[in-house]
């Protein structure tokens, strides 16, 4: 988009990233400014970019950092993808045909992700109401701070096909 007038500011925290990226600008004639730091320690007011892409940097955001704020001792925080899990004892019935896993693009609104993280295990089947009621209060504020009112969540589907013996 730089050669149809848009300005671009390029955030890293790696040196590295931010010299490679300089080199590129520079071999196509761009100006370009660059910041090596943290995105969230950047400084910008808000408002101040129309469009604000991340790349190749998700696995390093904290997704979970608020169901931890309240639920210290969570356990399902860093889920990865992973096969579906097939317990030995099935063996006795079932040989393991195909297994995949596939992405899913979800659907979600404010309010129905608000509704599927306070259902979770790490909300509300281990806080007391008093405890959920506060997340709820405070992850409402950060959905309308941070998503627009529709938006969609990338998850992943896993899928085995057994075979009766």
């Amino acid at each position: 988009m730089y050669r149809y007038g848009a300005d671009f500011t390029g955030i890293d925290i790696s040196e590295n990233q931010i010299g490679q990226a300089k080199k590129l600008e520079e071999e196509r004639g761009m100006n370009i400014q660059f910041q090596c730091i943290p995105a969230e320690k950047a400084g910008f007011p808000d408002g101040v970019f129309d469009v604000v892409t991340a790349c190749q940097c998700f696995f390093y955001f904290n997704h979970e950092e608020l169901v931890l704020k309240y639920n210290p001792k969570w356990t399902g925080c860093r889920e990865r993808r992973h096969p579906i899990e097939i317990p030995e004892n099935y063996e006795e019935y079932f040989t393991i045909g195909e297994q995949t896993m596939f992405d899913v693009s979800v659907p979600f609104t404010r309010e129905s992700w608000n509704g599927r993280i306070r259902a979770c295990r790490g909300i509300g089947a281990s806080l007391t109401p008093e405890e959920t009621e506060r997340f709820d209060q405070e992850h409402r504020e950060l959905l309308n701070r941070i998503v627009p009112p529709k938006f969609e969540v990338l998850h992943y589907a896993a899928m085995a096909v057994l075979h009766k013996r």
